[in-house]
């Protein structure tokens, strides 16, 4: 996946970086820009 360095602004506006690992409302470990566990990155 490519994305424009304005769409990683807009991103990074809304999630706002957390530096350590904490679980999100449904219960998901979220870290960084909203980068989770159900990532594709780890399904692999």
């Amino acid at each position: 996946m490519n994305i424009s360095e304005k769409g990683l602004a807009f991103i990074a506006g809304h999630e706002g970086f957390v530096s350590s690992a904490y679980r999100d409302p449904v219960g998901v470990l979220t870290i960084g820009y909203g980068f989770t566990m159900r990532s594709q990155v780890f399904a692999a």
